[in-house]
């Protein structure tokens, strides 16, 4: 059986989230992978690559699945699942998710590089579900609006999620335990055209898990 790549982007259609469940069930011939929503059926997106790094699809609906071709092992294209179906043909591997992650979103001044002193509030909460699910894998994702130049919004949004994964190192949060990555401009939560301000966009995301 071919296997599978998947690289979960952090990004959300709605301005608050907690990450999505992934759910994947591999056979002696195929490979499945459902999204699912949260407990507030909100939803996240991923993106589900081959091993070959050939081909990627994008899933961003609730019960949207892919799945490999048990002749190839082929990537085939997305398709949204029944919710029934799901939870029939998958019961025990939902009965046995682990808590889902939490998401904390920090908002930016336009330029900033330090969070709003509304957002820095969180950082306790924050820490505390850091301790509380003695959590080791912690991912802090930073993002832009669209002002300015795209080479510009990857800087900013990079030195956006490094100062906040520096403020939870200082708090006592290992570094090991953190990664960090940025998207610039893309994937907004509030779709702008080039050039709109929009504060919602200037954001670090902080998945706890």
């Amino acid at each position: 059986m071919n296997g599978y790549a998947t690289r979960l982007k952090f990004i959300s259609k709605t301005a608050v989230v907690l990450f999505a469940a992934l759910m994947m069930t591999s056979c002696a011939t195929t490979t499945q992978v459902v999204l699912l929503p949260d407990k507030e059926d909100k939803v996240s997106v991923l993106e589900v690559t081959d091993t070959e790094g050939k081909k990627t699809q994008r899933l961003d609906q609730a019960w949207q699945s892919v799945k490999t071709s048990p002749l190839t092992g082929a990537l085939g294209a997305p398709k949204v699942m029944d919710e029934k179906e799901v939870r029939a043909m998958f019961q025990h591997a939902l009965a046995a998710q682990p808590p889902q992650p939490a998401v904390y979103i920090l908002i930016f001044g336009s330029g900033r590089t330090s969070p709003t002193e509304d957002s820095l509030k969180l950082i306790p909460g924050i820490l505390e579900a850091i301790k509380t699910r003695n959590s080791k894998n912690i991912l802090v994702v930073g993002h832009t609006d669209t002002i300015g130049p795209a080479w510009y919004n990857l800087n900013l949004s990079l030195k956006r999620a490094k100062n906040v994964a520096d403020i939870l190192i200082e708090k006592g949060v290992p570094s090991e335990n953190i990664e960090i990555t940025s998207y610039g401009k893309e994937y907004p939560l509030v779709k702008r055209p080039d050039g709109v301000a929009e504060p919602k966009n200037r954001r670090v995301e902080i998945t706890v898990r």
